[in-house]
C-alpha cells in the first residue's frame, strides 16, 4: 500500500507596510490616470473577475458621471488600509484602501479592494462615497462601479 500526502505550507501576514506601499503604487497610477481623464488606461488596473462583472461602457459611464457630478480629482490622501497576504502553496493577496478624494465640486470617500492576480495587483472592486453620487433618479446604480447584468 502506497499513501501519498500532500503537504501545504503558508504563511499569512496582516497590515504590512511593505504590502500597503505595493497597493498605494497601483492606487495613485490608477488616480493619476483618473486626473488625466485617460479612463481607457485605467482598465488595465481591474480584476478580470471585475471586468466579467462590468462591461467596459458601464464603467465608463460611471467614471464619467463621477466626473459630471463630484469633478476632477485634485488631491488624494490615505484615510485607513487593510492588507492579508497569504504566501506559500495556497497564496493570496487582498488589499483594502480608503482615500479622502478632493475634487473640483465636490469631495468623496473612495475605497479600492485590490488583490494579487497572476503576479499583478489589480482592483477587484471600486466604491465611490459622496452625496452627489446618491441622487434620486440617478443613473448610477448605488455608489459603486455598476455590475453587468
Amino acid at each position: 500500500m502506497v499513501l501519498f500526502s500532500a503537504c501545504h505550507f503558508n504563511a499569512s501576514y496582516s497590515n504590512r507596510e511593505a504590502d500597503k506601499a505595493d497597493a498605494e503604487q497601483i492606487a495613485r497610477r490608477f488616480y493619476d490616470f483618473q486626473k488625466a481623464g485617460d479612463f481607457s488606461r485605467m482598465e488595465t488596473f481591474y480584476a478580470q473577475q471585475y471586468k466579467r462583472q462590468s462591461s467596459p461602457e458601464k464603467r465608463l459611464d460611471f467614471l464619467n458621471t463621477l466626473l459630471e457630478r463630484l469633478g476632477p480629482v485634485k488631491e488624494i490622501t490615505l484615510e485607513a488600509w487593510e492588507s492579508e497576504v497569504t504566501v506559500g502553496s495556497n497564496a493570496s493577496s487582498h488589499y483594502q484602501l480608503v482615500y479622502q478624494v478632493v475634487r473640483s465640486k465636490r469631495m468623496s470617500r473612495e475605497t479600492l479592494y485590490l488583490m494579487k492576480e497572476a503576479d499583478s495587483i489589480r482592483i477587484e472592486a471600486y466604491n465611490v462615497n459622496s452625496d452627489a453620487m446618491n441622487i434620486p433618479g440617478s443613473t448610477v446604480a448605488g455608489d459603486s462601479m455598476p455590475a453587468a447584468k
